[in-house]
């Protein structure tokens, strides 16, 4: 009846790890091309961004007072971001800015509109980092590039 009793309980304990890591599993991606590691930086084919550039631009520019775009004179800011496999977007870096304000501005104004299509490398969907210039010429913000 011990054995028993003890059997019962080592089956239980091992059914409850197994399960235990089911859960924690995370939730991949088929498509994917890639590890949770692997972050490109050139592929055959760059993420590109769902909706039209205009639409950022529009609403960095609604976001700033005109009069310190003026003050501020042409610059430039570059800003890197990641996109993962699913077209979700990380890791969000300013690589050169001539002022703070406006870098933060076009931040959080990519963080919260950001619709992305994925990379692709050999024909799959694959994480990467890409580098996006914008421009401040004659008081208005222009999305300059999207590419490495």
């Amino acid at each position: 009846m011990k054995k028993i009793f003890l059997l019962i309980v080592i089956l239980g304990c091992f059914f409850d790890c197994v399960n235990a890591q089911n859960i924690k599993k995370k939730q991949v991606n088929l498509d994917c091309d890639t590890t949770a590691n692997d972050i490109f930086t050139i592929v055959e084919v760059m993420p590109k961004y769902d909706s039209d550039s205009k639409q950022i631009e529009k609403l960095i520019t609604e976001s700033l007072d005109p009069a310190y775009i003026q003050k501020v004179g042409n610059s430039s800011y570059y800003i890197s971001l990641g996109v993962d496999c699913m077209g979700n977007t990380f890791r969000y870096t300013v690589l050169r800015t001539a002022d703070t304000l406006i870098s933060n501005k076009i931040l959080s104004t990519l963080k919260t509109n950001s619709k992305w299509t994925s990379g692709k490398q050999r024909g799959n969907p694959v994480n990467c980092i890409i580098n996006l210039k914008f421009e401040i010429k004659n008081g208005s913000l222009k999305w300059v590039t999207q590419r490495n």
